[in-house]
């Protein structure tokens, strides 16, 4: 499966989403793809998904999203789900 550039932007309540994790989970791909298509937001909500390289995309098709946030620690380092 050959990726294609995907970006975007994630808000909560109209501002931007800093550190989610963008998920596309493929739905329906023969034969299934190697990983999943993922990706983290900057400062400013901005994301790029990679596949099989940094930023390189996801592949043509149906994907469900998934966005997760984590809580930063006292060093600013991700921990468990928030």
């Amino acid at each position: 499966h050959k990726p294609t550039p995907v970006a975007g932007n994630v808000t909560l309540d109209g501002k931007p989403l800093d550190g989610a994790h963008v998920r596309f989970i493929g739905d329906g791909f023969d034969p299934p793809l190697v990983q999943n298509p993922n990706g983290y937001t900057d400062g400013e909500g901005r994301y790029k998904l990679s596949y099989l390289g940094n930023g390189d995309g996801a592949p043509v098709g149906k994907y469900k999203v998934t966005i997760t946030l984590h809580a930063k620690d006292s060093e600013g380092y991700r921990t468990g789900v928030n």
